[in-house]
């Protein structure tokens, strides 16, 4: 499968997830996405160095912020959750897939599944705030380059 392909399978997810109801894309998309990441493990860090993917890959900023503000309208996220913070949740999803290979399955879904039991929301208020959009970006370039 192409960076591009990829891509394109992500933005495909992520709008099937707009069309859950009640604020429960978000959970069906980490799970869908998990998904794909366990399918083509190995390709994950070459989407983001794709020139060719730049609409999509910013088309799947736009329907994941969405799905966020879907989630936090109907009350299953928290409130202070922030795009970035799905950012970490897939990078580790990334990590836990790449790292146990055929073995990803469990450890991945159990991981997705004690993420979002982190981002319901809850009367205690986190001690850190999300990070910033530039620290994901000098991440994510900081990867590439290694």
């Amino acid at each position: 499968m192409s960076d591009r392909e990829f891509m394109e399978e992500v933005v495909a997810l992520a709008r099937q997830a707009e069309q859950v109801a009640d604020g429960r894309g978000l959970e069906q998309f980490v799970y869908a996405l998990g998904e794909v990441q366990a399918a083509n493990r190995g390709c994950l860090a070459r989407i983001w160095t794709d020139d060719t993917s730049t609409a999509v890959r910013d088309e799947y900023r736009v329907l994941v912020a969405g799905l966020l503000a879907n989630a936090k309208a109907h009350g299953a996220i928290r409130d202070d959750a922030a795009v970035t913070d799905l950012d970490l949740l897939f990078w580790s999803l990334r990590g836990i897939i790449e790292t146990t290979g055929e073995l990803s399955t469990p450890a991945w879904r159990r991981q997705a599944a004690i993420s979002l039991a982190g981002l319901r929301p809850s009367p205690e208020t986190l001690a850190d705030l999300p990070i910033g959009e530039e620290i994901v970006a000098d991440s994510r370039e900081s990867a590439l380059q290694s």
